[in-house]
Parts: C-alpha cells; sequence; structure tokens
C-alpha cells in the first residue's frame, strides 16, 4: 500500500469521524472539491445558492443523506456534499504534480484544484488542455483532426466550436481582476561568472554545449558598482508580467483578446492556435512600470506601461515562435525617439534620470574549435559598453556574435547575429536576455 494513499485514507477516516459528530457540535471542514455547488437544501436538484472553491473553511453543523449543513464567510449558510470536505486543507503537494517523487502517475492530480490553490497562467492552460482532451465531441474532433492533416482545405475550414465552462470562466475572472505571482515564477537576472563553466540557463535558446565554445570567449571588462545596486533594479525585456510580477511583487491581470483559431502559414500547414476557447490572450500588470529603450547613438527613450504581452494561449505552436524577436506593443513609439538602430531594451520600476549613454565599441575574433566542422560558424563578435550615468564605468554591455550560415536562397553564407545582455550590478555581471537572428525564421 502506497504511503500517499495511507495518508489519503487516514485523513479520510478523521473527516469522516469529525462529520459523525457534527450534530453534537460545529466542526470546521474545508472544500477539497476545486469548484462547489453550495444548494438551499438537502437535495442533488436544490437550488444552487454559490459556488466555493478548494480549501474554503467551512464550519459543518449536520449531516444527512450525504449532504453536510455548513455555515462560512459572513453569516452565510447551505448544503454540500460532505464528500466534498476534508478534515485538513489540501495542499500543492496533494494534487498539484502530475507524477510523484518516483515517477509514477499521481493519482489526485487534479489541474483545476492546483490553479485554485495557486493560480497561474501555465495552470489555468493545463486546465483548458484537459478539457480539450476530455470534453470536444467526437465529431467536432474529427473536423479539427482533417483539418490539421490537410484532408479539409484552408478555405474550407470552420471557426473552432467550443462551449463555455462555469469554471474555467470563473479562472479567467479571477485573473481578470489581478493576482500576485508566486514567487518562483520570478526570472532574476542570472549571474554571469565568467568561467569557463558559464553558461545560459536551461531552457534558453542557443543553450546547447554546442556553442557554449562561443560564450566562453565573452570578455566582460572588470567593473565597479555603478547604476544598478539590487536584481530587481532590471528587468529582462522578454520575460512576462507574471514574471515581472514574480519579481517585483505587482499583480498581474490576464484578459483573452480571441478565441481559438485556426493558424500555420505555407510553410508549416495549418495549425491550431490556442486552447479550449481562448486564442490570443493578453498579460499585464496592475501598476506601470517604465519601458527603456537604447540606440546605437546612445540615445534613451522612455515609456511607461503596463509591459503588456500578448500572446498565443497555451504558447505558439509556430516552430519560428521559440527564435522570434523581442516584441512589445510600445517598441515602435519609443523607437521614434531614438535616432539609431536599437541596441538595447528593458524595464525597471523607476524613471532614468538620463536622456543619453556614453557607449563604448570593441570587436574580437571568436575562434571555432575543429571538431565542429561547419555546424556552427560564429567567427566575430562586437561588444557595446553602455555607460547610462556617464561615472566612466559600464552598467550595461551587449554582446553580438556573428554566425556565419548556409544561405538557403542563394549561394555562399548568410550572417545572423546572436545578441546576449549583461547587467552590472553591484560590480558583478549578470545575463540579462538574449535575441536573435535564425537562418530559418529571421525576421
Amino acid at each position: 500500500m502506497s504511503t500517499s494513499f495511507c495518508r489519503l485514507s487516514i485523513f479520510s477516516l478523521l473527516s469522516s469521524l469529525a462529520l459523525s459528530e457534527a450534530a453534537a457540535a460545529p466542526v470546521q471542514q474545508w472544500v477539497s472539491g476545486s469548484y462547489v455547488n453550495v444548494r438551499a437544501s438537502a437535495a442533488k436538484n436544490a437550488a444552487v445558492l454559490d459556488k466555493l472553491v478548494i480549501n474554503t473553511a467551512v464550519m459543518v453543523q449536520n449531516q444527512s443523506d450525504g449532504f453536510c449543513e455548513i455555515s462560512w464567510g459572513a453569516q452565510q449558510h447551505g448544503f454540500i456534499a460532505c464528500n466534498l470536505l476534508s478534515a485538513r486543507p489540501t495542499t500543492l503537494n496533494d494534487v498539484g504534480a502530475e507524477k510523484l517523487a518516483d515517477g509514477k502517475p499521481n493519482p489526485n492530480y487534479s489541474p483545476t484544484r492546483a490553479f485554485w490553490l495557486q493560480p497561474t497562467n501555465d495552470r489555468l492552460m493545463a486546465v483548458a488542455r484537459s478539457f480539450d482532451k476530455t470534453m470536444i465531441p467526437a465529431k467536432e474532433r474529427e473536423l479539427e483532426t482533417r483539418g490539421l492533416t490537410g484532408e479539409i482545405p484552408r478555405d474550407a475550414l470552420q471557426p473552432i466550436k467550443r462551449f463555455a465552462i462555469p469554471e474555467l470562466d470563473a479562472m479567467r475572472a479571477l485573473l481578470s481582476k489581478g493576482v500576485l505571482a508566486p514567487k518562483e515564477l520570478g526570472t532574476a537576472p542570472y549571474l554571469w561568472d565568467g568561467s569557463k563553466a558559464a553558461f545560459l540557463p536551461e531552457g534558453t535558446t542557443y543553450s546547447a554545449s554546442a556553442y557554449q565554445w562561443a560564450y566562453q570567449q565573452i570578455k566582460l571588462p572588470q567593473v565597479k558598482p555603478s547604476y544598478f545596486k539590487n536584481v530587481t533594479d532590471v528587468i529582462s525585456p522578454k520575460i512576462t508580467p507574471e514574471n515581472i510580477s514574480a519579481q517585483l511583487g505587482i499583480p498581474w491581470k490576464l484578459q483573452v483578446d480571441s478565441p481559438a483559431f485556426w493558424g500555420g502559414d505555407e510553410v508549416v500547414g495549418v495549425l491550431l492556435a490556442g486552447v479550449w476557447d481562448m486564442g490570443k490572450v493578453t498579460q499585464k500588470l496592475d501598476k506601470p512600470v517604465y519601458s527603456f529603450a537604447i540606440d546605437e547613438k546612445g540615445n534613451i527613450a522612455t515609456a511607461k506601461n503596463f509591459a503588456d504581452a500578448t500572446d498565443i494561449a497555451g504558447g505558439d505552436p509556430h516552430p519560428c515562435a521559440p527564435s522570434r524577436h523581442i516584441v512589445w506593443p510600445e517598441k515602435d513609439q519609443i523607437s521614434k525617439n531614438t535616432q539609431g538602430d536599437l541596441l538595447v531594451l528593458y524595464r525597471a520600476l523607476q524613471a532614468l534620470p538620463f536622456g543619453k549613454a556614453k557607449l563604448s565599441l570593441s570587436r574580437q575574433t571568436l575562434v571555432q574549435p575543429k571538431n565542429l566542422g561547419n555546424k556552427v560558424r560564429f567567427v566575430s563578435a562586437t561588444m557595446s559598453a553602455v555607460d547610462l550615468d556617464s561615472d566612466g564605468i559600464a552598467d550595461i554591455v551587449v554582446w553580438e556574435g556573428i554566425n556565419k550560415q548556409p544561405n538557403i536562397d542563394q549561394q555562399g553564407f548568410a550572417e545572423y547575429k546572436v545578441k546576449l545582455v549583461f547587467a552590472n550590478i553591484q560590480g558583478r555581471w549578470y545575463y540579462l536576455e538574449h535575441d536573435i537572428d535564425d537562418a530559418y525564421c529571421a525576421d
């Protein structure tokens, strides 16, 4: 018998024992279902008075025929199925992971309950994907499969059909009002120690070992502390409002902009964009931050905004999506106030008291290991040092590796750049973000 099963059995027994004494004295219990009906009487067809989410504390006054008479909140009263109550609060350790520590499926995993315990964008999408797997009618699923395989021409495809699910609507309503992201979703700058072991965080584009030789040739200048005093003083330009919320403690919001839709293009074919009834979604902060653009002449442009970020619900299915450039709604706006090509973008809580930065440029030749052959063709790099406060100390460094790849359309090679951005925080360099050109997906 598994430890998990024993633990749950014990709590079920405790719950039953506690409820058996409910007639004598009110007993505190906790809702264990994700989104539970509270009814006007002890009957399955009784009117629904309210909905309670998991871990709502209630006082059980009595029980009869599988229903518990409860009170909660400000003298609210109703009836709930007793099997949806527990003698203890549910934790994310109980229901939040699909697999147990030993790799086996977690029999108690519940994406809906996990969302209510700790609302996040990923958990909302997990709920929507679970509905995609279990609730699409067979006829609709067949039509969508035929559309994805090309059996139905693109111009004959019908709009994606989904029905409303009240619990999912309630989840989105909660996020639309704003929630604080859990701290573990914060993506503060990553310390770059300059050693041969320096590497990009796992999962970062171009973090594969084949590229590490190029990164190990990055020679960042020795610096003293300067403008940035804390890792919260400089925010990556690519992270989502939810990530910023976790990093800075600002609530974030989510709104659904469109239903799921048919996407893709002539190269990759038809793709289904979105999950359940959500297509494009927008995240934004509840409190404005500052966005900065610095061009190659040192001009600094500023915009105050809510870091709005629009994406496809559940992730863009297009194969080039991970390679696309930094996209901000306000990028064009702040670009009008710069004169050269944009060098670096970042966000911060505080406005910059400067309108122009001092720049210095250096170049280096990169030496590629012979055993890589023609696979990776980094040949040279430039390093732009940005001194925001004109104290002679670099605050930001932009390293651009030039990568030569076979030209798809013509003979010879085409150049693509990999840009890495570093911030000087208290005299130590931190990796902030990357931006790339890609031989297949360049735009």
